[in-house]
């Protein structure tokens, strides 16, 4: 008897560790999946967001990143400054087809 004790004990044990890494298993699992649909919703607020953007809507937004980027100068005392490409928003679709260009200038400065 004691030996099969003992066999019991060991099955116990075992299936305990068995149980113990499926809930770890399954609490990663969990937590994947709702990182995934965290990352899905903001997409979709993102895509909604473009969805609704007019033309005059984007150069905005251009233009307040270069006002934003005016007030940061390099080493070399150079800023980015921010352009749509030419000829990359002619077009109806153009928010499929719109490239923005990134260029350091020198900064002006007026006295």
């Amino acid at each position: 008897m004691g030996s099969g004790q003992s066999v019991c004990q060991v099955e116990t044990e075992s299936g305990g560790s068995v149980a113990r890494i499926g809930q770890g298993l399954g609490s990663a699992v969990t937590s994947t999946l709702g990182q995934l649909q965290g990352e899905v919703l903001r997409q979709t607020r993102s895509y909604k967001e473009i969805a609704g953007l007019s033309y005059e809507e984007f150069l905005d937004y251009v233009s307040e990143l270069n006002e934003i980027s005016s007030h940061f100068l390099d080493a070399n005392g150079k800023q980015l400054v921010f352009a749509v490409k030419k000829g990359t928003d002619s077009t109806a679709l153009w928010k499929g087809t719109v490239r923005v260009a990134c260029v350091k200038v020198w900064k002006i400065i007026s006295f």
